[in-house]
C-alpha cells in the first residue's frame, strides 16, 4: 500500500502499517505488511486513514500534478490471499472526506514546517474503524485513472506523477510507549482569545499577565474546574527528550479545546524555536487523540479552555524510531565516556526516522550534509544497516546544474534555490562510507555519476591558481566563526577530499579515466595550497580576500587540509599542536551570537513573524556581522560539534589516535546539563542534534581501533589505541556478525567472523584468520 501524503491502516481496530516513507514524488515507495497475525475468522474490516498535506512540509513535497493526479490525496492497495483471490483498493470500499480534521497554514513558520493538526471530535464517531460501524452514509471510492497529455488513462500504479514504485528500503519503525509526569499547573484568568493557531495560543497563554500557579503539583489523572472566562496550562514532562506520537486521554465536556506545544525545554526561547503541536476538541465520551505526524519534545505544554469539571487522565508518546535491536556495544573503565557513547546511541536513534533527520522537535528535515555522522553512528553500532544505505540513495537528488539540495524529499528541495555547497562534499563522503562498510560495486556505480556531477559544479569557481573562490551560495562550513570570505582553505581542502575519495571509489570500480580526472584535479589544488600557509604560525589560515591572506586560524583550517590528504607529513606534529592545544583554542560561534540577539530582543518583538524574520535575517546576514573579540594571532577558532567529526579524523591522519578518547571527553559538557542527548552547538541550539554524535562512532573506530580493511569488510582492520583508559572492550556490527574486540596494556583479546589485520604498535600488522584469538600487547602506545 502507499499514498500521496500519509495513511495509517487498521485491520480489526489494529493498527498495522503506516507510511509511506519520505521520498520525492517520483520515486514514491510502497509498504508491504503480513496481514495474516490480525485477522479472524468470520468477518473482518480494513479501515485507512489517507492525509493530504497540499503544501510542502519539512518531510513532504508536493508531486507535479497532471490533469487528475498530483493535488489531492490517493491511496493504493493490494493484497493477495492466494492465486486465485485478492484485495484491491477500487469502489467497492467506503470512503468520505472527514471534516473532523483541518490544518492551520504554514506561514510566518521560518523553521518549523510541520503540519499543525486541528481534529474536531464530534464531526467524527470514535467507532469508525469498528467492524460494526454504520457506514450507509459514506460513498463508494472514486477510482482515479492516470489522465494527462499521452495519457492512456491506467488507474493503477505506476502512474504519472508518481512513476514506478519500489518497495520500502528500511525496516518498519519500532514503537515504545513512554509516559510522563506534571511538571506544573497553571491557571490563567480571563483568558484569552481562542487564536486559530493552538501552538501560539498555549504560548499567549502561558506569556499572560495573569498567569497563577497552582501550588500542589498534581499526578495524574489531573482534575479541575475550568471556569468561565479562564484556562488552565498543564506542562508535563517526558523526564527526556521523546520522539515521536503524542496521544492524551481526558474525561470533558462536549467542545471542550485541548491545545498543545511540544518544547525541548520550559524556556520562551525554545518554545518560539519550536512550532508543533495539534488541536483537540472533545467530543464529550471516551476522549482520547493521538496525533498524526510525529514531533520531538521533553514538554508538552497542555492548554484547556471550556466550562465545567475536566480530567486528563494522561500524556503519552508513541516513539516511532528506526530500530537499534540487535546492536554494538563500547564500555570502558571510564563511566563518563560510557555515558558519552549511549548518549550519542540516543541522540541518534531520536533522529533516524524513515531518513536520517537533523532534530525530531524544531524541523526533521532530511539535511545531505549532516547525515552523514547519523551514517557512521548506524554503520559502526546498529546491525541493521539498511537506513544507512538508503539515506545517501535518498539524498540522491541533484538540482538540474548537479548539486544536490540542502534538504531533501520536502520544502527545501521543493524550492529549488540557493544551497550549501559543501553539504554535498559531506553526502561524497556517505558515498564513500558506502564503498568501504558495503562494499556494494552495484550500488556505489549507480551514486558515482552524481559524485562526479556534484565535483564539477565548482570547477567554474576555481581562479589561475586551481583554488576555489567567491562562491555565490550559502557556504558555511561550520556553526564555528570561521572566516569563509574569498578563498577558503577549509572549503578546499573540502573539496579536495571529495576528489580523493572520487578517485579511489573510480578506481575500484575499474574506471581509470574517471579516477585519473579527478586525480589531476586534486594536484593542482595540492599544488597551490600553501598559500594559505603561515610559516610564523606553522598553520593554515582561513581564507585569503583579494590575495591577501586573512590572519584568522582555526581547528577546521588545520583539519581539512590533513584530510585532504594536502599536507606534506613533516607538518603533521605542528598542525596536532594546532588542533588540540586546548590552551590556544577559543570557542566562537556566529550562530551562537544570532541567538544571543534574538533572545535580547525578542522582548520588543510584537510578534512571532518579527520574531522569525529577526530569526532568519540574523542567520543570512551572519557570516558578514561577525563580532571578532578573540586574538586572532595568538587563538585558533574551535569546531562545533558537527564539524569535530573532521578534526577526529584528521588527529588521527596525523598521527595522533591516542588522543580520540581525551577529545570525546568535550561532549560530557551536554551530560552536565542533565541530559542524555547532544546539542546542535556547545553552547545552544536544538538540544537533540544527531550530528553532533562524532564520539559515538570514534569510541568504535579510533579507540577499539575497528574498521574495513577491504570494501564490505571483507578483512577488518583492528587498530586499538586506548589513550587515558586502562581497558575497553565492546562489539562491532559486521555483515558477517559481530567483531568483539576486549583490551587492557597487558592483552587483547578478539573474536572475529571476518580476517582481520592487527595493529598494536603503529609500526607492523599482524594478520589473522577468523576465529578467537588472544595475545600479549607488544606495545603500550
Amino acid at each position: 500500500m502507499t499514498a500521496d501524503s500519509r495513511y495509517i491502516l487498521w485491520l480489526n481496530g489494529v493498527e498495522v502499517s503506516r507510511g509511506p516513507i519520505r521520498s520525492q514524488p517520483r520515486r514514491l515507495t510502497y509498504d508491504v505488511v503480513d496481514l495474516a497475525p490480525y485477522l479472524r475468522s468470520g468477518r473482518n474490516v480494513l479501515c485507512a486513514r489517507v492525509q493530504y498535506y497540499g503544501e510542502n512540509t519539512a518531510w513532504w513535497m508536493k508531486a507535479d500534478a497532471n490533469l487528475a493526479l498530483g493535488n489531492f490525496g490517493v491511496f493504493a492497495f493490494e493484497a493477495y490471499c492466494d492465486k486465485d483471490k485478492s484485495l484491491i483498493s477500487d469502489d467497492s470500499w467506503k470512503a468520505t472526506v472527514s471534516d473532523a480534521w483541518s490544518s492551520v497554514p504554514m506561514q510566518d513558520r521560518t523553521l518549523s514546517t510541520a503540519p499543525l493538526e486541528v481534529f474536531d471530535a464530534r464531526r467524527l464517531s470514535m467507532h469508525w474503524i469498528d467492524l460494526n460501524f454504520d457506514d450507509t452514509g459514506w460513498s463508494s471510492a472514486k477510482i482515479v485513472a492516470a489522465e494527462h497529455m499521452g495519457s492512456l488513462k491506467y488507474d493503477s500504479p505506476p502512474t504519472d506523477p508518481y512513476g514506478p514504485m519500489r518497495v520500502r528500503p528500511i525496516s518498519k519503525l519500532t514503537t515504545f510507549e513512554k509516559t510522563s509526569s506534571v511538571h506544573s499547573v497553571h491557571v490563567v484568568h480571563d483568558e484569552l482569545s481562542l487564536h486559530s493557531d493552538p501552538v501560539k495560543h498555549v504560548l499567549a497563554n502561558l506569556a499572560a499577565d495573569n498567569i497563577q500557579s497552582v501550588a500542589a503539583k498534581p499526578d495524574f489523572p489531573v482534575a479541575m474546574q475550568v471556569a468561565g472566562g479562564c484556562a488552565t496550562v498543564i506542562i508535563v514532562d517526558f523526564g527526556r527528550e521523546v520522539a515521536g506520537t503524542l496521544r492524551i486521554a481526558l474525561d470533558a465536556p462536549e467542545g471542550t479545546v485541548v491545545d498543545v506545544a511540544a518544547s525541548e525545554a520550559l524556556s520562551a526561547f525554545a518554545s518560539a524555536n519550536q512550532h508543533t503541536g495539534f488541536r483537540y476538541i472533545a467530543r464529550g465520551q471516551e476522549d482520547s487523540f493521538e496525533s498524526f505526524d510525529p514531533m520531538g519534545m521533553r514538554y508538552a505544554k497542555v492548554c484547556i479552555t471550556g466550562t465545567h469539571e475536566c480530567r486528563v487522565e494522561s500524556v503519552t508518546i508513541h516513539e516511532r524510531l528506526y530500530p537499534f535491536t540487535d546492536r554494538g556495544s563500547f564500555i570502558s573503565n571510564d563511566s563518563r565516556l560510557n555515558s558519552i557513547f549511549e548518549a550519542g546511541v540516543r541522540t541518534v536513534s531520536l533522529t533516524s526516522h524513515d531518513a536520517f533527520i537533523d532534530c525530531p522537535s524544531r524541523e526533521q528535515r532530511a539535511w545531505i550534509g549532516d547525515s552523514v555522522v547519523h551514517q557512521l553512528v548506524h554503520l559502526t553500532v546498529n546491525a541493521d544497516w539498511k537506513l544507512a544505505i538508503w539515506n545517501p540513495q535518498l539524498a540522491n537528488s541533484p538540482r538540474y546544474d548537479g548539486i544536490l539540495p540542502m534538504s531533501v524529499a520536502g520544502d527545501s528541495e521543493a524550492a529549488g534555490g540557493v544551497n550549501i555547497p559543501e553539504w554535498s562534499l559531506h553526502w561524497i563522503s556517505s558515498v564513500y562510507n558506502l564503498y568501504r562498510y558495503v562494499g556494494d560495486k552495484v550500488l556505489v556505480a549507480s551514486l558515482l555519476p552524481s559524485v562526479e556531477r556534484v565535483l564539477r559544479w565548482f570547477l567554474p569557481y576555481q581562479n589561475e591558481q586551481g583554488l576555489l573562490e567567491h562562491l555565490p551560495e550559502w557556504v558555511l562550513v561550520d556553526w564555528s566563526t570561521v572566516m569563509r570570505e574569498g578563498a577558503s582553505s577549509i572549503l578546499n581542502a573540502h573539496f579536495a577530499l571529495g576528489l580523493w575519495q572520487f578517485s579511489e571509489m573510480a578506481a575500484w570500480l575499474e574506471d581509470a579515466g574517471r579516477a585519473k580526472w579527478a586525480t589531476t584535479i586534486w594536484s593542482e589544488i595540492r599544488n597551490s595550497f600553501d598559500v594559505f600557509w603561515d610559516p610564523k604560525r606553522e598553520a593554515y589560515v582561513d581564507n585569503i580576500v583579494n590575495g591577501i591572506p586573512g590572519r584568522a586560524i582555526s581547528q577546521l583550517a588545520q583539519a581539512l587540509p590533513v584530510c585532504g590528504r594536502l599536507v606534506p607529513p613533516e607538518r603533521f606534529d605542528a598542525l596536532l599542536r594546532n588542533m588540540v592545544d586546548k590552551r590556544h583554542l577559543t570557542c566562537k560561534s556566529w550562530l551562537a551570537d544570532v541567538f544571543e540577539r534574538f533572545i535580547s530582543e525578542a522582548p520588543n518583538l510584537t510578534s512571532e513573524q518579527d520574531g522569525n524574520e529577526l530569526l532568519l535575517e540574523s542567520i543570512v546576514n551572519g557570516s558578514m556581522d561577525i563580532n571578532v573579540d578573540w586574538d586572532m594571532e595568538q587563538e585558533s577558532v574551535e569546531a562545533q560539534p558537527f564539524m569535530r567529526y573532521m578534526v577526529h579524523d584528521a588527529v588521527v591522519l596525523a598521527g595522533g589516535p591516542d588522543k580520540i578518547a581525551d577529545l570525546c571527553l568535550d561532549w560530557g559538557s551536554f551530560l552536565d546539563a542533565e541530559g542524555d542527548t547532544f546539542w546542535e552547538l556547545w553552547t545552544g541550539g536544538s538540544l537533540c542534534h544527531g550530528w553532533s554524535s562524532t564520539p559515538t562512532r570514534d569510541l568504535i573506530q579510533y579507540t577499539l581501533g575497528v574498521t574495513p580493511a577491504t570494501p564490505g569488510f571483507e578483512s577488518a582492520r583492528i587498530a586499538p589505541r586506548l589513550g587515558h583508559l586502562e581497558w575497553a572492550k565492546g562489539q562491532v556490527p559486521t555483515p558477517y556478525g559481530f567483531i568483539t574486540v576486549h583490551i587492557d596494556k597487558h592483552s587483547i583479546l578478539v573474536e572475529s567472523p571476518v580476517p582481520f589485520h592487527l595493529d598494536l604498535s603503529g609500526d607492523e600488522e599482524l594478520c589473522f584468520p577468523a576465529g578467537r584469538h588472544s595475545l600479549d600487547r607488544v606495545s603500550d602506545s
